[in-house]
C-alpha cells in the first residue's frame, strides 16, 4: 500500500515539474487525493485557459478565483463565455466587464443568450456598434429584454433585404411597416414574394401592386427592346 502512494506521490511530482497544464489537470482529474493546490499553481501560471476552464470545470476543490483571474488575464472572449457559462461560483460582473472590454460582438451575443442576469444593454451595445446586421438579427430574435427597435434600424441599414423579411417573419415587436417600406425601395420581385410568403401580417395588397408594376415594366422594355 505504502509502495502504490509513494509511487502516485513520486509520478505527481514528476507531472508538477514538467509544467505540462494540462497533464496536471488530467491528473487531478483522474488520480483520487491529488494535491490540487499544487497542480492548479502549474495550471495557472501556465496561461493555458483552456486547462484552466477544464479545472474550474471538473476538479472538486479548485479555487475559482484564482483561476478565473487567470482567464480574465487571458482576454480570450471564448473562455470569458464558457467560464461564465459553465462554472459555478464564477463572477459574471466581472467576467462581463472583460468580454464588453474585447468588443467581441459574437460572444457579447452569447453572452446576453445565456448568461443569467447578464446585463443586456451593455451588450447589444456593442453588438450594434460592430454594425454587423446578422447579428443584430440573431440578438433581436434570441435575447430577452433587447431593443428590437435599434437593433431593426441596423438591419435596415445594411440593405440586406432578405435579412429584412427574416426580421419581420421572426422578431417580436419588430416594427412590420418600416421593414414593408425598406423592401419595396428594393426594386427586387423575388425579395416581395419573399416577403408575402414569409411574412403574415402585412399589406399583400402593397406588394402584389408592386410585383404588378415590376411586370408591367419588364414587359414594356421587352416590347421597346424588339422594336429596336
Amino acid at each position: 500500500m505504502l509502495e502504490k502512494y509513494f509511487f502516485k506521490k513520486d509520478f505527481e511530482d514528476k507531472v508538477i515539474k514538467s509544467n505540462d497544464a494540462l497533464a496536471c489537470y488530467l491528473f487531478a482529474k483522474k488520480c483520487k487525493g491529488a494535491n490540487v493546490p499544487a497542480l492548479q499553481e502549474v495550471v495557472e501560471r501556465s496561461g493555458d485557459l483552456n486547462a484552466c476552464y477544464l479545472f474550474a470545470r471538473d476538479i472538486k476543490g479548485a479555487d475559482i478565483v484564482l483561476l478565473q483571474n487567470s482567464v480574465q488575464r487571458g482576454y480570450s472572449p471564448k473562455y470569458l463565455y464558457y467560464f461564465a457559462k459553465d462554472i459555478k461560483g464564477a463572477d459574471i460582473n466581472k467576467l462581463e466587464d472583460a468580454l464588453i472590454s474585447s468588443k467581441d460582438s459574437l460572444y457579447c451575443y452569447n453572452f446576453a443568450k445565456d448568461i443569467k442576469n447578464a446585463n443586456i444593454s451593455r451588450l447589444q451595445d456593442i453588438v450594434t456598434q460592430n454594425g454587423n446586421a446578422y447579428l443584430c438579427y440573431m440578438f433581436a430574435k434570441d435575447v430577452k429584454g433587447a431593443d428590437v427597435h435599434t437593433l431593426q434600424d441596423v438591419v435596415e441599414k445594411s440593405k440586406d433585404y432578405k435579412l429584412c423579411c427574416w426580421f419581420a417573419r421572426d422578431v417580436k415587436n419588430a416594427d412590420i411597416k418600416q421593414l414593408e417600406e425598406v423592401v419595396i425601395k428594393s426594386n427586387d420581385v423575388n425579395i416581395y414574394k419573399l416577403f408575402v410568403r414569409e411574412v403574415k401580417s402585412i399589406d399583400k395588397d402593397l406588394f402584389k401592386r408592386a410585383i404588378n408594376f415590376k411586370n408591367q415594366n419588364a414587359k414594356a422594355r421587352e416590347s421597346d427592346d424588339y422594336c429596336y
